[in-house]
């Protein structure tokens, strides 16, 4: 214990020797002090630093807290707080980020269940430096409890944050000069993404600038697997393509799979959905080596490269992926030798 105690300092001392700067824009409907939702929508920028040796160790030296006793918050050493700004100046500076890239280009990230206002802007972050993209970081966070026993509150909280996540990707469509608008979702945040896809794309038709964005990328989505198959037609349209990352293996879907008495999109250890041109099913069991196997978009390098390369608007076949044809339907593996022998057995998807 005391040698496990003394490596782990050393790498947080080496950490943050070796930290960099990161920038994060955001738009929240929740109050981040308290957690609580809010009527209004909140926008701003928050600049930390992250490890080039170990991005997850950066999580113990650079984040500041919120201190509820004196309502302020505590920013630490090592880098200020939370900047909020009104609309036209934040979309002032988003715009002049933009400016100076080359792609001119963003992700949203939309975080899952259990995630604190903090977790959810370093998440962005922590993507943004992973898969090593000029495409700047920009995160909607929703009043997650930040707890893991608050699941059902969470449940309600996601379905009553449409509205608010609504009105922020209409606002990043119109008032960004923005090349490529690319969404990355995880867990029940995708939820609040198809449903306001849904609906931007049932009007669409009848505007005279249809809202569409570049790619799509589900994380380990929380979604019923039927609900998504009887709207993916709808919103295939609307995006240069949809990735969806699953496992056999991820223990929190299954977990939500038996609470719904349905199978999750991302839970592919009974059935796989059935699939439409320009959704792209990739199945990450073989490198998905967490705890609980659900976030493995920041624990894999394997995961992390290849959403690196759906950004660069690669195709399954230009990529490390191994085509499995089944049913009549195409799936792609994600493995850690292309290859290699598949480790499990699909049984036949059931069919209506």
């Amino acid at each position: 214990m005391k040698l496990r105690g003394a490596l782990l300092s050393i790498l947080v001392f080496l950490s943050s020797q070796y930290a960099f700067s990161q920038k994060v824009f955001f738009g929240t409907n929740r109050n981040p002090a308290t957690l609580e939702k809010q009527e209004n929508l909140q926008l701003g920028t928050w600049e930390f630093q992250l490890s080039s040796i170990n991005k997850m160790l950066a999580q113990e030296i650079r984040k500041p807290k919120f201190d509820r006793e004196n309502n302020k918050w505590d920013d630490g050493k090592q880098l200020p707080s939370p900047l909020f700004m009104g609309e036209n100046s934040f979309f002032s500076e988003l715009n002049l980020a933009l400016e100076n890239t080359q792609k001119k280009s963003f992700f949203i990230f939309v975080h899952g269940f259990d995630n604190t206002f903090e977790t959810a802007v370093e998440t962005a972050g922590i993507i943004s430096k992973n898969i090593d993209s000029d495409l700047i970081p920009v995160v909607f966070s929703w009043p997650s409890h930040g707890k893991a026993g608050f699941y059902s509150q969470d449940e309600t909280m996601v379905e009553a944050s449409r509205m608010s996540f609504e009105l922020f990707l209409k606002a990043m469509f119109t008032q960004t000069k923005a090349t490529k608008i690319h969404l990355i979702s995880h867990s029940m945040g995708n939820r609040l993404v198809l449903e306001v896809l849904e609906r931007f794309a049932r009007v669409n038709a009848y505007v005279e600038k249809p809202i569409t964005f570049g790619q799509w990328i589900m994380i380990a989505p929380d979604v019923n697997m039927d609900t998504f198959s009887e709207v993916e037609f709808f919103i295939t349209p609307m995006t240069d393509q949809i990735t969806i990352y699953a496992a056999y293996n991820d223990s929190a879907l299954l977990t939500s799979s038996s609470i719904h008495g349905q199978p999750r999109l991302g839970d592919i250890h009974i059935k796989k959905p059935e699939l439409r041109e320009g959704v792209v099913l990739i199945d990450v069991s073989d490198v998905n080596h967490s705890v609980i196997g659900h976030t493995y978009h920041i624990d894999s390098q394997h995961v992390q490269k290849d959403i690196q390369d759906v950004l660069n608007g690669k195709y399954p076949e230009e990529r490390v992926l191994l085509k499995i044809e089944e049913n009549g339907e195409t799936y792609w593996e994600l493995k850690k030798h292309r290859g290699a022998p598949r480790r499990v057995h699909y049984p036949p998807r059931e069919r209506n």
